[in-house]
C-alpha cells in the first residue's frame, strides 16, 4: 500500500551549499575569514598561507548576504 502525504500548505526551509575559495589572503584577510566563519556558522573547509577554502550551508538569502559581506571585506563590489 502506498501513502500519499500533500504537503502543499506546509512550509519548506531550504538550504543550499555555498563554497567559496578566496585568495591572495594576507594575515589579516585570514584572522578575518576565520572571525567571520565563527560570528556565521561557515565552515572553513582548508587554507593555507594565502588561500581560505569555506563552505556555507545556509538559506539563499543568508548565502547572498556571505557573498556580499565577503565582496565587501575585499573591497569589491558585489
Amino acid at each position: 500500500m502506498i501513502k500519499v502525504v500533500d504537503y502543499t500548505d506546509t512550509p519548506l526551509h531550504m538550504k543550499e551549499i555555498l563554497v567559496v575559495n578566496v585568495n591572495h589572503c594576507s594575515d589579516a584577510d585570514i584572522s578575518e575569514l576565520f572571525r567571520i566563519s565563527k560570528v556565521f556558522g561557515i565552515t572553513v573547509i582548508d587554507y593555507d598561507g594565502s588561500t581560505v577554502l569555506l563552505e556555507c550551508t545556509q538559506t539563499e538569502n543568508k548565502n547572498d548576504d556571505l557573498i556580499i559581506l565577503l565582496a565587501r571585506s575585499a573591497g569589491r563590489k558585489p
